[in-house]
């Protein structure tokens, strides 16, 4: 099986153990850029106000937009912030707001999983090119940086939230949830509902 070398943006070995067939590799050498979790992105960088509940880290939104330039053209992964981030460098948004604690279900085509999420923003890839590959129906609100309900597509009436989202332009795999978490539930099947 082949080897895929990663660059993970922090550095850390943890964040690809879930993957199989990958290796912690050098910038100029990998063949898949990881974005990975944290603080939220500075909402100025896709045109809206800083919500009230929205705290963002300019200095690492400096770093991964000189990471990302860098790498265009690679493969690009994104967890949790990191999938905020590529969300937003493929020309989306983010919901500022939205409340994702412990676990929910995440709805595909087929089949249903049990994942964890700890994320209180999240991607809104409507307004470009997207595959929508996962979703969740969990929160009843989804606040944008005026603080105001954002209208949300609707699925079996209920909203639709982005969790596992493919933006074909930029070359990049987005996932919401920590596949990472050791000890957290990983993506296991569920019931269909």
């Amino acid at each position: 099986m082949r080897k895929y070398k990663i660059y993970v943006e922090s550095g850390d070995e943890y964040d690809i153990a879930w993957l199989d067939g990958a290796e912690l590799s050098t910038e100029e050498e990998a063949d898949v850029i990881l974005f990975t979790g944290g603080s939220d992105v500075n909402p100025t960088l896709y045109g809206e106000n800083v919500g009230k509940h929205t705290s963002y880290d300019e200095d690492r939104d400096n770093a991964c937009k000189a990471l990302y330039e860098r790498n265009r053209g690679k493969i690009m992964l994104g967890i949790c912030r990191g999938s905020q981030w590529l969300a937003i460098m493929a020309g989306g948004k983010l919901i500022q707001d939205i409340k994702h604690p412990g676990t929910h279900v995440l709805y595909t085509e087929g089949k249903n999983y049990m994942v964890n999420s700890t994320h209180h923003q999240l991607m809104y890839p409507f307004n470009v090119e997207h595959e929508l590959i996962g979703w969740a129906q969990k929160s009843p609100f989804h606040l944008d940086g005026n603080d105001q309900q954002v209208k949300m597509p609707i699925l079996n009436g209920k909203a639709v939230e982005p969790e596992v989202v493919w933006f074909p332009k930029i070359n990049a795999l987005c996932i919401q949830s920590h596949p990472e978490y050791k000890g957290y539930p990983a993506a296991r099947l569920v019931p269909a509902a």
